[in-house]
């Protein structure tokens, strides 16, 4: 399968899946953001937000990639980057504490 995303120019040298969804992200305090998923890899989900969390939060991360109605997936990552955009959103980088088999 050739990776659509491929040709853009970054550190990254896994395969990642380019996906339309929902993230729901829990982080320590239990406080719950809710974004717009980018992608997901072995190491890592993007995703935007209205807020932000803290560069180097743990959050909780679910997101629904099979078929609703089944379980998410569910990992923990760690909040490596966030940018705030033009249309005040804001993208976040997150690094899956383990990756992904």
């Amino acid at each position: 399968m050739i990776d659509p995303l491929s040709s853009l120019s970054e550190r990254r040298q896994r395969f990642r899946i380019a996906w339309a969804g929902t993230v729901w992200a829990q982080d320590s305090d239990g406080h719950v953001l809710v974004g717009d998923l980018q992608n997901v890899s072995v190491g890592g989900v993007s995703f935007s937000s209205d807020c932000a969390p803290q560069d180097g939060a743990v959050l909780k991360i679910y997101v629904q990639l099979l078929p609703e109605g089944t379980h998410p997936l569910s990992v923990d990552a760690k909040v490596v980057h966030t940018a705030f955009r033009a249309d005040h959103r804001f993208d976040v980088r997150c690094c899956i504490a383990l990756p992904l088999q």
